[in-house]
């Protein structure tokens, strides 16, 4: 995909607002979008949080809100957006520079 980071978190945060938004969303239009968001959202996830890029890094925050927002509103199945939280700390990690300083 070559939009860029911006372009691709964005699409994470409307389909937040097309299936939570309690003031503008019709409850039955949000039910058929998150029929079609569960079936692709590990998909749109592997997009904003690619698993060979910084972009992992970068995205890492703005997802796990998200997600876990998802989660304490069961927009979807709770084990889904485990799995989706799990894979992206994973990828996030590998870019993680970790350092154990010894002070004498």
């Amino acid at each position: 995909m070559q939009e860029s980071s911006n372009t691709r978190i964005n699409m994470l945060f409307m389909l937040d607002v097309c299936l939570t938004d309690d003031y503008g969303t019709n409850p039955d239009g949000a039910a058929v979008y998150r029929e079609l968001a569960v079936r692709d959202l590990p998909a749109l996830i592997d997009m904003i949080v690619p698993p060979k890029s910084w972009d992992a890094v970068i995205n890492l925050g703005s997802v796990q809100q998200i997600l876990l927002a998802w989660r304490s509103k069961r927009v979807f199945e709770p084990c889904l957006i485990t799995t989706l939280l799990d894979t992206i700390e994973q990828r996030a990690a590998r870019y993680v520079v970790k350092t154990d300083f010894q002070h004498s």
